[in-house]
């Protein structure tokens, strides 16, 4: 594990090289691609229709045409797991919202962006596939190409840091996000859901 020079408080995010593992991220990188997989065979089979959540979805308000996988029993589980971690960087008390995984495919690109009030504090974690620069400008107005390898994490305030990728020139790019915030009253806890792991149909909509 390697952080890089830390200046969160300043800039608004830090690297974490390594926050988990080679073989916990293969592992990870692998469940979101049998995730995907499944629901393009129940589709196929007409088992489930293409409006179907319950294997994640296609497409949301940044990527209309991604493979994306909201608040998922594992994903969530792994959010709670390394809270403490961001929480000794944000240095306040943190409340989970949901986690997003996404595989991006070739030609995607992610405008320059912020995240909803609810990704208050995020965490973007590398799993895999080809090299994907991510851009962030900090909260000095300086702009950072972050290049991340699996098992490597950006933890940021993206609800005031703008981040953005340019045009993926790769084939694939498995990546995990975790969010939280700092106020349990402002957001509900769990994105408006009764509870972690529970679908992307019963949470609010991307």
């Amino acid at each position: 594990m390697k952080i890089e020079k830390n200046d969160y408080q300043g800039k608004g995010y830090v690297i974490y090289r390594q926050l988990i593992n080679d073989t916990f991220a293969d592992v990870f990188m692998c469940y979101l691609g049998l995730k995907r997989k499944v629901r393009e065979e129940l589709i196929k089979d007409k088992v489930i229709n293409d409006q179907s959540t319950l294997f994640g979805h296609i497409g949301d308000s940044l990527l209309k045409d991604c493979y994306s996988l909201y608040g998922d029993s594992l994903f969530d589980t792994i959010m709670l797991k390394i809270m403490p971690t961001v929480e000794e960087f944000h240095k306040k008390k943190l409340y989970p919202t949901y986690s997003y995984a996404r595989v991006y495919d070739h030609g995607q690109k992610m405008d320059k962006h912020l995240d909803r009030d609810e990704c208050e504090v995020s965490v973007s974690m590398n799993l895999g596939g080809d090299i994907w620069p991510i851009y962030i400008e900090d909260l000095k107005g300086e702009v950072r190409e972050v290049v991340m390898y699996p098992g490597d994490a950006l933890i940021y305030q993206g609800s005031i840091c703008e981040h953005w990728r340019n045009k993926f020139a790769g084939k694939h790019c498995f990546q995990v996000f975790f969010h939280y915030v700092t106020d349990k009253y402002k957001h509900l806890v769990f994105d408006e859901r009764p509870m972690l792991g529970i679908p992307y149909s019963s949470g609010k909509k991307k």
